[in-house]
């Protein structure tokens, strides 16, 4: 009986010993928020002093915003004015990230010779028009880090050469045509009579291209548009390596108008399909020469016609519109129109031809420009061709497979 009593009072003292640890636990957690709330109430002065302070600060600016805005105001600055002000920041900034990049581009040509610079740039400025428009046909969007834009054709002369020399001298400008007749008579005129280089034409218009320059033992680079003279300066042949890229003719012709208008008078060279002829142009010299100065009274005398119906050989669109038509020209009647319009005394000289081996048509193409303008009237016993001309039409056949 002893013994349950003792176990009775026994759990009742454990039951006891409980309470009392949960009300204890109780009692601290009461403790710890009265500490809580005594800590906040000790910040709450601090807080309301520092929002006091930035009411302060707030009310200050206030004034002071309001100050400048009545200046502001008696200034009569118009917000577009200043939306103005800041599209030029902006240009100015990325126009200052193109000089950093172009600097950097240069910096990378610096080792290459002075006439590979230009030839480099070019073919660098061509991967990017390149990669752009592979991102645009792909439909990812194009990033663009540079500033694009269409420039004029800038002549590039070689060290101390003057360039007033142009108003005393005769420009022979040849034109991509049929056969590049032209071109072989340039490089006939250029090579054999010495020529020297005296710079070149930087133009966006034409697709770029680069080569081993022939015309010295210095090694150099050739581009699209390279500019000769004789040692007299009396005469200056162009010659162009390149045709015009499309859509962007109009831009070629109005540089090279710009360019050929400084010279005293200007010789057009060009050819025409010779499968296209009239009748009365079959037989008799494969020459004809158009103009209104005294080169055409010359060739004349020679006994080179004047080009047959150049206002009458013409194509007849749906309203009944007549254009002048030389088949296989390419630009040459656009470009002695624009001259003749600028008042440039100006003759066009035209060769028929064919595609094929044209080295003899430009031959003789070259051989009655030297008779006409008389370039060299003596001593001529034969023509030099550029080295590239010895395989300009492919190796020589062996003889032996066709015994």
């Amino acid at each position: 009986m002893d013994r349950m009593e003792l176990q009775q009072e026994s759990l009742k003292l454990d039951e006891m010993e409980y309470m009392l640890a949960e009300s204890q636990k109780k009692a601290d957690d009461e403790l710890s928020l009265i500490k809580s709330m005594l800590l906040n109430l000790q910040q709450e002065p601090k807080e309301i002093a520092v929002q006091q302070q930035q009411i302060g600060k707030k009310e200050i600016l206030s004034s002071e915003y309001s100050l400048l805005q009545k200046k502001y105001d008696d200034l009569g600055v118009q917000e577009s004015a200043l939306t103005k002000i800041q599209e030029l920041e902006n240009k100015a900034d990325a126009a200052e990230s193109q000089c950093k990049h172009q600097e950097i581009k240069l910096k990378s040509f610096a080792s290459l010779p002075s006439d590979m610079v230009l030839a480099s740039i070019k073919i660098q400025e061509a991967e990017d028009d390149l990669t752009r428009n592979e991102s645009k046909a792909n439909g990812a969007p194009a990033y663009y880090t540079n500033l694009y834009c269409i420039k004029e054709m800038s002549f590039v002369p070689v060290k101390d050469f003057d360039s007033s020399s142009f108003k005393a001298s005769t420009l022979i400008l040849p034109t991509v045509s049929i056969g590049n007749v032209p071109q072989l008579a340039s490089d006939l005129i250029i090579h054999t009579f010495k020529l020297e280089r005296v710079g070149f034409l930087d133009d966006d218009s034409v697709i770029p291209v680069s080569g081993v320059r022939e015309d010295t033992d210095i090694p150099g680079t050739t581009v699209p548009i390279e500019v000769y003279q004789s040692k007299d300066q009396r005469w200056t042949c162009i010659q162009q390596r390149s045709p015009t890229i499309k859509g962007r003719r109009q831009e070629y012709l109005d540089n090279m108008t710009r360019f050929a208008a400084q010279f005293q008078q200007v010789v057009l060279l060009t050819s025409m399909d010779a499968s296209r002829r009239l009748d009365s142009q079959i037989r008799g010299e494969p020459f004809r020469v158009y103009g209104e100065h005294g080169l055409v009274m010359r060739a004349v005398t020679m006994g080179i016609p004047v080009l047959e119906n150049f206002e009458l050989e013409s194509s007849q669109d749906s309203d009944n519109e007549h254009h002048v038509h030389l088949p296989g020209s390419g630009l040459a009647k656009h470009l002695y129109q624009q001259l003749d319009q600028k008042d440039v005394e100006t003759t066009l000289l035209l060769m028929f031809a064919l595609e094929g081996d044209n080295v003899q048509d430009g031959i003789e193409f070259a051989r009655f420009i030297n008779t006409l303008l008389k370039i060299q009237t003596t001593g001529l016993s034969q023509w030099s061709p550029p080295k590239s001309w010895k395989f300009l039409f492919g190796t020589p056949y062996n003889a032996e497979l066709y015994q």
